[in-house]
């Protein structure tokens, strides 16, 4: 997990802290639509951009613990993989 307080207190109780949820932690799905359907090239790229924000959360959470010497744990160095692929996937598919 990404976030980690020495004092003890609980993953919800620091996000919460700093005005954010487990689920921002992670993105939502994007919806497919089907072939035939209409496109909202609006809410796709809503979509896109919520999903990016989060994934940089998550980037910016790695990096402030690295910057500040606290070495990631194999599960956090394998999400931060996950948000730099889905960023830059989310960029070549908005382009």
């Amino acid at each position: 997990m990404l976030i980690h307080d020495f004092g003890g207190c609980e993953t919800t109780d620091v996000l919460a802290a700093v005005g954010l949820s487990v689920a921002d932690l992670f993105p939502e799905r994007i919806s497919h639509r089907s072939a035939g359907a209409k496109s909202n090239h609006w809410h796709a790229r809503k979509e896109a951009f919520e999903s990016i924000h989060r994934e940089c959360l998550v980037v910016a959470i790695a990096a402030e613990n690295m910057a500040a010497g606290v070495a990631l744990a194999d599960c956090d160095r394998e999400r931060l993989t996950q948000a730099a692929q889905r960023i830059r996937h989310t960029v070549e598919v908005c382009r």
